[in-house]
């Protein structure tokens, strides 16, 4: 029985352990940015502009604008949790191809931005990026789409929820970090351990503007389940469209081809 006891007490001392080393270093497994761009837009024959922003509470973050003349609507872009703005750089290139303005920032600690990342701090990163597209660039907020790909939908949904955008387009986008998390490690209590919640079910209640949801049924990091929940959280947008895209997590936006860039390219000449 002594045994067995201090088996069991190993165990939860063990489990106790890894819940205590989830919460307290849960930016590094959340928060996956690096400094080193590898590319730009110029890598895909495009002519951008260099910013460095200045959010609310005094961080730079750098920004690439990529503007088309006449264009009628501009892309505010948020990427994933990893690398930077140079490992999807191409992603400027499909935008350009249908005709759209883009601007893209690395969240603070990406990049060549300053700071340290959390979801708080890539909420404030988000409204210097709008704010700049309204006061230095002069849109309107209708002239405005949200664009977040994976952790970025959780910005692009904060935003949609802060400002009356033109549209918001959700791709590889989770339903909450905890969710996210339970899926990877079932056995661990998320719920209780995760500080950056990103909650976008809850959110996107509220939402108004068109909305366009891209996932791949084949995403083995995020559930196309989550998805789905999003799109039935749909409840008081004018419009809203769910499209099936293929390939893994990461790149899926690229392998699935012209079902991406049509998506899109649909989607936003129905705005």
């Amino acid at each position: 029985m002594t045994i067995i006891i201090s088996i069991v007490l190993l165990l939860l001392s063990l489990y106790g352990m890894v819940c205590g080393y989830m919460y307290y270093y849960q930016e590094k497994m959340i928060f996956q940015g690096t400094r080193e761009i590898k590319q730009t837009p110029t890598d895909f024959g495009l002519d951008y502009i260099d910013l460095t922003l200045t959010t609310s509470d005094k961080v730079k973050i750098n920004a690439w604008y990529v503007p088309i003349a006449n264009s009628k609507l501009t892309v505010l872009f948020f990427h994933g949790n990893t690398g930077n703005m140079g490992d999807t750089a191409v992603t400027f290139k499909m935008f350009h191809q249908i005709g759209i303005s883009c601007l893209m920032i690395d969240y603070r600690g990406y990049g060549n931005s300053s700071g340290e990342p959390s979801e708080s701090g890539s909420y404030l990163d988000g409204d210097a990026a709008w704010h700049y597209l309204l006061d230095e660039i002069q849109l309107k907020p209708e002239q405005v789409v949200l664009v977040g790909r994976s952790l970025g939908g959780g910005v692009a949904t904060e935003l949609a929820t802060r400002y009356e955008c033109r549209a918001l387009v959700l791709e590889s986008t989770f339903t909450t970090m905890p969710a996210i998390a339970k899926d990877v490690h079932p056995f661990m209590p998320a719920f209780w351990l995760i500080k950056h919640e990103y909650n976008n079910l809850l959110k996107i209640h509220d939402i108004k503007c068109p909305v366009l949801i891209i996932h791949s049924k084949e995403d083995k990091y995020i559930d196309i389940s989550h998805a789905r929940k999003l799109y039935r959280s749909l409840k008081r947008t004018s419009k809203k469209k769910f499209i099936e895209m293929t390939g893994n997590h990461g790149e899926g936006y690229i392998q699935s081809g012209e079902i991406y860039t049509d998506a899109l390219r649909d989607f936003i000449q129905t705005l």
